[in-house]
């Protein structure tokens, strides 16, 4: 029997949860249910997609989100960004300008 894991990895909001171990019940159709607080930390809503990842054994749970949901994430500039500036920001970021 293969032990699994769940690790939560919220790299989208600086805040960590500690939410503890946890079991849930296999069905028979193969379906789980995660518990309410990994739901709640994770702010995943009915629809979410996952993505399982199997390593070592253990199966990590990750949250896919669309880019929709990252908007407000990041405060606007203070003024607005020509398009021009954009390019530059990105060759600078390259290590090209």
């Amino acid at each position: 029997m293969i032990q699994v894991i769940i690790l939560l990895i919220i790299a989208m909001t600086e805040i960590s949860y500690q939410v503890g171990i946890m079991q849930s019940i296999l069905t028979s159709k193969g379906q789980v249910t995660i518990p309410k607080s990994i739901r709640d930390a994770l702010k995943m809503a009915p629809g979410d997609k996952i993505e399982f990842i199997l390593r070592d054994g253990e199966v990590i749970l990750v949250p896919l989100r669309s880019a929709r949901s990252l908007k407000g994430m990041l405060p606007a500039p203070e003024r607005p960004v020509s398009l021009e500036e954009m390019e530059q920001a990105v060759e600078q970021g390259r290590g090209r300008a």
